[in-house]
């Protein structure tokens, strides 16, 4: 009752700073009384971030997730958004210790030979120790052990509900037009419960090593299931240096980070490379992605090996997807406007018959732009930044009324986290040659695939098959050809059953117009006609055809034969052709 107390209350608060906002704010007086005017920063997207950062958990996640959605939120909410930090205290050893035990259902020094109680890292769903594996075949092995934050389960699924009931007021409001925000809730909150399980984590970095193990320049860290349950999970520890130290010291100016790259055989260039190239080949290879591949998740290990950490987020491509995207990068690859702004719309899946001629020029301005300043050696990092495309995509969808699907979002987030590292790790990356030279790692993948003893094997069985089976089917096809010709001629033997329909309808109104008519032959019923109607030209018409009503009746009899000639005839044509 408390929590639903807080969103709620934190939910009015940023009404009334909206309505500071829209209302207040462009009134110049009072706008600039509120701190609202023009030239100021807003007050509603302010007040988001702290009463998101105050609410913490699940709210924390949903925020950093809305910075990415430009497809629906403004700008400058998006901004505002990608302030939030997920940082919050550790929770006290103890009930890490607790949870593991009632977890793993053993002593704790049966389990651990060291276990570190200063955490590595914390966060709003969980911590993660140091440890030394205890127990089991992989006794004395050094590992990382994840423990979900007490009580979260229970706060993840009232912060879902909460924010559905969220996203319909707010979709009752129309605040947004025609982008209904429910959806989209429904989707986060499905995907938060999937994070915070960590059994699915830790299927998830299962399922991207299975289908990306041939990269030999990442590395996804092996999973130790003896002690994995949904509440905790271990894995191997990447010993390395995190693309956020990497950064903090480059950034810093330390004179030794040159010396502890070089004694790693790793390169800055070499490095930037390899996590871009990475996630393409992760996304069109392997058809998963990690998608939350921000600096602190990120490891540089030796030999410009790049690995990975925290699985909770793990895109995937459906074949539709590949190949929108793949056509995207081909586009950025040629640097064809026209060709991009196609693929696009169809990851949009815009409408064919949508008016998008003002929206192509808008669009192109954007892209030209950054494609131009990745191929101006002097232009800034902010201009060469991947980010100015993905918005200008995201504006695109926001302008013709279509939010991202989820998926789609991953996609994009996971594009801006890798260039919130690889820029700043190599200030001279130039995205257009990077873009053509992973598009080559990507088609360089495929053709070892296929060239592959194994797959050539399966290519040479089914061509042999085929040949062995061409005579069945051929016959197969004639057999096909002839079914449908003959449900070709079956509907068109519908022609005269429809015919012989009419025919019969028209018969049938004119029997009941000479029922109609046969009272007022016989004289029945004029007295009750009013004096206006029965003096009324057309009155008289009908009263001099009354008396010949039996032509009527003649006609129906002959229209009814007709349809049954018709109906007949058609009958025998469908048996004709096979029944």
């Amino acid at each position: 009752m408390r929590r639903n107390v807080e969103v709620l209350t934190a939910f009015v608060v940023f009404l009334i700073a909206l309505v500071a906002d829209e209302g207040l704010g462009r009134v110049p007086l009072l706008g600039r009384l509120v701190g609202t005017g023009e030239g100021t920063e807003r007050l509603a997207p302010r007040v988001l971030v702290d009463r998101l950062q105050g609410l913490g958990g699940s709210f924390i996640k949903f925020g950093q997730l809305m910075s990415m959605r430009a497809d629906i939120l403004p700008l400058r909410y998006c901004d505002a958004l990608a302030n939030l930090f997920d940082k919050v205290p550790p929770f006290p050893t103890h009930e890490a210790r607790a949870i593991i035990e009632a977890e793993l259902q053993a002593p704790f020094d049966e389990l651990f030979d060291e276990f570190d109680p200063e955490p590595l890292g914390a966060a709003s769903f969980g911590q993660v120790h140091r440890v030394v594996l205890g127990r089991g075949p992989d006794k004395g092995t050094e590992a990382v052990i994840k423990v979900q934050r007490p009580g979260l389960d229970a706060q993840i699924a009232e912060d879902a509900r909460l924010l559905v009931v969220i996203g319909r007021l707010l979709d009752a409001t129309s605040i947004l037009g025609q982008i209904q925000l429910t959806p989209v809730f429904r989707d986060f909150a499905r995907w938060t419960r999937r994070e915070t399980n960590f059994t699915q984590e830790a299927k998830n970095a299962d399922r991207l090593y299975e289908e990306t193990e041939w990269n030999h320049n990442q590395r996804i860290p092996y999973i130790y299931w003896d002690y994995t349950t949904p509440r905790l999970m271990t894995m191997e520890f990447l010993k390395g240096m995190s693309a956020s130290e990497l950064l903090q010291r480059y950034e810093a100016g330390d004179e030794t980070l040159d010396a502890q790259l070089e004694a790693m055989r790793c390169d800055r260039t070499v490095i930037a490379r390899n996590i871009y190239q990475n996630f393409y080949l992760q996304a069109f290879i392997g058809k998963v992605f990690h998608a939350d591949p921000h600096p602190g998740n990120i490891i540089i290990l030796p030999n410009n090996v790049i690995g990975y950490v925290d699985f909770g987020l793990l895109g995937r491509m459906s074949p539709e997807n590949l190949q929108e995207q793949q056509a995207v990068v081909e586009a950025l690859a040629a640097t064809n406007m026209e060709r991009l702004f196609t693929a696009i719309l169809d990851v949009l899946d815009a409408p064919r018959g949508l008016l998008v001629t003002d929206h192509f020029h808008t669009f192109s301005e954007v892209a030209d732009a950054w494609l131009d300043a990745c191929d101006n050696p002097g232009a800034t990092m902010a201009e060469k930044s991947v980010n100015n495309f993905v918005s200008g995509v995201m504006g695109l969808a926001r302008s013709i009324g279509l939010p991202l699907a989820m998926n789609t979002t991953l996609y994009y987030k996971a594009l801006m986290s890798i260039d919130a590292s690889i820029l700043r790790i190599d200030p001279k990356l130039d995205y257009n040659v990077e873009t053509t030279r992973a598009l080559r790692m990507v088609k360089l993948r495929h053709v070892e695939h296929y060239m592959a003893p194994g797959q050539a094997l399966d290519r040479s069985l089914n061509l042999a098959l085929l040949l062995f089976k061409a005579p069945e089917l051929l016959q197969e096809q004639v057999t096909n050809l002839q079914q449908g010709t003959r449900r070709m001629y079956r509907k068109f033997n519908q022609v005269p059953l429809i015919i012989a329909q009419v025919v019969q309808g028209f018969g049938t109104a004119c029997l009941l117009l000479a029922f109609a008519l046969i009272p007022l032959a016989m004289g029945y019923g004029e007295h009750t006609i009013p004096d206006v109607v029965r003096t009324h030209e057309d009155f008289a018409i009908v009263h001099l055809v009354a008396p010949h009503s039996w032509v009527l009746i003649v006609l129906w009899a002959v229209l009814a034969w007709v349809a049954r000639l018709i109906r007949s005839q058609s009958l025998v044509k469908v048996q004709q052709g096979g029944g």
